[in-house]
């Protein structure tokens, strides 16, 4: 029996060990010199090198994020939409809730500790137009525009449209025009706005906005389709903008300066006497700047140039 109680003895001195241990208050196990890292939520990996598609919501709908961060009392997030700025805060502001206008967003969350260490997310938001709203949608090329020249937006709903918000100025009365390749608005692109990307807005007769995604202005000679393929000694179409300020095109060491059809979106040549292969394809304009071709979303000064006495 006295063994018994021994061991009983025992036992409730262990156990009121391990209440004393839990009753303690919790303590953190990072500090300022710890690495960031966003814990959720999990953003997709890039696709081919390009930006996966992190939220696909309604434009009705607000973009509602949460962050979860370490270490959270020693950081700032920092929060931007296609490359702007649009909010920051340190722990107790790790969230975003905002309207957006229909369109595609480059959406990037940047986490930065007291010791100056970063990380960061990004990903597109996708923001869905309401099947009444003015839309529009990119068709091919026409989201390259130039200043003072005609453009067009593709979509529906288009006849609602009076107004054109485009690089800060207002573009009054588009022309709206049904057509079987697809209702469209024609308009002018202002004179004064600077090369860029821009997002363009459609504003309604009550003065309603509706994103519309976005065009890039630019002054160059820019080539956009048309080019990668020719046949020696045949005629040979090239599409962009600004091409009628194109003087010459170089292929294979042979310059062509005469063009038998030359026009702001359209130059036509005669292809050189070439042999069959791959060749680099440069050019000049009026005033010496060089030409630019449009590959991947990015600008060139070369094209190269598979040319073939196979006509396809």
């Amino acid at each position: 029996m006295k063994k018994i109680y021994i061991a009983l003895f025992a036992l409730l001195a262990v156990g009121s060990t391990f209440t004393a241990c839990t009753e303690e208050e919790p303590f953190a196990t990072v500090t300022e010199n710890d690495d960031p890292h966003i814990l959720a939520p999990i953003f997709p990996d890039r696709t081919n090198g390009q930006l996966a598609t992190f939220a696909n919501i309604s434009r009705d709908a607000n973009l509602s994020i949460a962050l979860t961060v370490t270490p959270k009392d020693y950081t700032t997030v920092t929060w931007f939409i296609d490359g702007q700025e649009v909010e920051s805060g340190t722990d107790s502001d790790k969230a975003i809730n905002r309207s957006l206008k229909a369109g595609t967003y480059n959406l990037k969350i940047e986490v930065e500790t007291v010791k100056g260490k970063k990380t960061s997310r990004e990903g597109l938001v996708v923001v869905n137009p309401l099947a009444d709203d003015p839309q529009s949608k990119e068709v091919a090329f026409e989201r390259m525009v130039s200043p003072g020249k005609t453009a067009r937006l593709y979509g529906s709903n288009l006849q609602k449209v009076t107004a054109i918000l485009l690089g800060g100025s207002t573009i009054t009365a588009p022309t709206y025009v049904e057509s079987a390749d697809g209702d469209y608005l024609e308009y002018t692109v202002p004179t004064d706005v600077n090369e860029g990307n821009y997002r363009i807005v459609l504003q309604d007769a009550d003065g309603n906005e509706y994103g519309a995604d976005m065009v890039k202005v630019t002054n160059a000679s820019l080539i956009i389709s048309g080019a990668n393929r020719a046949t020696a000694n045949v005629d040979w179409t090239i599409s962009g903008i600004n091409l009628e300020n194109i003087a010459s095109l170089t292929i294979g060491g042979q310059t062509v300066s005469q063009f038998s059809n030359q026009s702001s979106t359209e130059i036509t040549l005669t292809c050189p006497n070439l042999s069959d292969g791959s060749y680099t394809l440069t050019g000049k304009t009026r005033s010496g700047e060089a030409v630019q071709f449009l590959n991947d979303n990015a600008t060139t000064t070369e094209q190269t140039v598979t040319v073939s006495t196979e006509i396809t």
